[in-house]
């Protein structure tokens, strides 16, 4: 049976707390601006306008793809793209760390490589 999508209720209680979602950070990592997000995934300028600012709902292929497109995982989208969120498979992952690490800049960024290539060697040298 197929659904109309006007007999779909929107569910909302007026005392729960609205979920924050990071679709502007997160684009901004890899798309400077909204039409060119818009162009990689074939739409409006306006319909991402209109999503970022909350003037329409977001839906799940649009999450899906947004995820794709910038290199993360839709509940990703959640958190600051600055914040890995905690995932009980990868508390022993390497992953977290290096995403922190690729946003360093720098002299910052070259003291941390050097930190880390003389600990490597150290730690199979043994």
């Amino acid at each position: 049976m197929l659904v109309n999508s006007a007999m779909v209720a929107r569910i909302k209680l007026d005392e729960a707390p609205e979920a924050k979602i990071y679709l502007a950070e997160w684009r901004e990592t890899k798309f400077p601006t909204q039409p060119a997000l818009a162009e990689a995934m074939n739409t409006a300028p306006a319909t991402v306008s209109r999503i970022e600012t909350g003037e329409r709902d977001w839906g799940k292929g649009y999450l899906e793809a947004l995820a794709y497109l910038v290199g993360c995982q839709v509940p990703d989208l959640f958190y600051p793209p600055n914040v890995a969120p905690e995932r009980p498979e990868a508390q022993d992952s390497f992953w977290p760390l290096f995403e922190r690490l690729e946003s360093l800049q720098g002299t910052e960024r070259k003291r941390m490589r050097m930190l880390i290539e003389a600990n490597l060697q150290f730690a199979l040298a043994e």
